[in-house]
């Protein structure tokens, strides 16, 4: 008997309509407390205080409502394989911050943000996507309209090619421009609270000069850093030369030595203004007069403040009157370590 080619043709298109309709329904498995429709393709998520979007969403979704989670962060790379979605309604989700970017979405024209925490909206949130919106709704949003200070969130400004702007100041912007799409956006801190965004004169000082701020602190530290590395170098080199001469030693001699010190002090190149202002810096203390003098000396010489020096320069004071047996102690130290020397007397008070 044969075979009716009517009949035939029926019989495969009732099979590939099967298949096509096994396909779409294996797609559309909905997640826990939610409603999933068919035609159109809506799906309706509760959260009853979840605080993670649900998985296994039905990728043909062309509007998601997502309502009552606790979610403080929206993460939209979550909902990337929703490459028809056109609406995302998520109202009282206790938004605080959205990551990702609504250019995911290829056919994207509303979005219901009200009831949140938003404090602010990045152009980054949006991208292209801002030019075939029909809807953004953010009523219930505690947006700051503040952008003057350095110490506020470091997410307020939005920066391209070194041009920055302050996020809330391109939102106004939007809702200046596009009244019918951007809908209740209102400020909610300081003395702008309660006004809509629109009628609100927002100053935009820090964003503007973010960078300049930033290269000012990266020259300054430029500047710095090999200023710091060499100083610290110079004082590595100059604590690890055992030839200068130290601090003690100088006490050590300063008690050696007698009236002569004030021509001494001329000899190693001290002024006379310099010997004055020791002496009157310490009235009647011989010696605490002589151990300021030897330590300006000290100060002065710098790298050249060694026990060869100071030796040298004490032997041809006076045409070598200098009793030797008041500087012999240094000759010893400068034939071994002096870093190592340690009189038997203290420091000068």
């Amino acid at each position: 008997m044969a075979t009716d080619p009517v009949v035939v043709w029926v019989l495969c298109c009732l099979a590939v309509w099967v298949v096509v309709k096994c396909e779409l329904l294996s797609d559309y498995e909905c997640p826990a407390n939610c409603s999933c429709e068919l035609d159109p393709p809506f799906t309706v998520c509760t959260g009853y205080g979840a605080t993670s979007i649900p998985v296994g969403l039905p990728r043909s979704t062309i509007s998601l409502t997502l309502t009552g989670y606790n979610l403080s962060e929206l993460d939209l790379w979550e909902l990337s394989s929703l490459t028809l979605l056109e609406t995302l309604d998520v109202q009282s989700n206790k938004i605080r911050h959205i990551k990702g970017t609504l250019e995911v979405f290829p056919l994207f024209r509303e979005l219901k943000l009200e009831n949140n925490k938003l404090t602010n909206l990045s152009p980054k949130l949006f991208g292209n996507t801002v030019k075939r919106l029909g809807l953004v709704s953010l009523k219930g949003n505690p947006l700051n309209c503040d952008c003057g200070g350095i110490l506020l969130d470091g997410d307020i400004c939005d920066c391209t090619n070194y041009i920055c702007e302050c996020n809330i100041k391109w939102l106004q912007k939007q809702v200046k421009s596009y009244p019918d799409i951007w809908k209740g956006a209102y400020c909610h801190h300081g003395s702008s609270k309660d006004t809509a965004i629109s009628k609100v004169d927002i100053e935009d000082f820090w964003c503007r000069t973010k960078h300049c701020w930033y290269l000012t602190i990266i020259y300054l530290g430029l500047i710095l850093v090999p200023i710091l590395f060499c100083r610290c170098w110079y004082k590595k080199k100059t604590i690890n030369r055992p030839d200068l001469v130290a601090d003690n030693q100088l006490n050590t001699l300063a008690r050696k030595l007698g009236k002569e010190w004030e021509h001494l002090a001329i000899h190693l190149g001290i002024t006379t203004a310099e010997v004055d202002r020791c002496k009157s810096d310490r009235p009647g203390n011989t010696l605490g007069q002589i151990s300021d003098m030897l330590k300006l000396w000290k100060e002065k010489k710098c790298n050249d403040a060694t026990v060869g020096n100071l030796i040298q320069g004490l032997k041809s004071f006076d045409e070598g009157s200098l009793d030797k047996d008041k500087y012999e102690f240094l000759r010893e130290c400068d034939n071994r370590s002096c870093s190592s020397y340690t009189p038997l007397i203290g420091n000068i008070q």
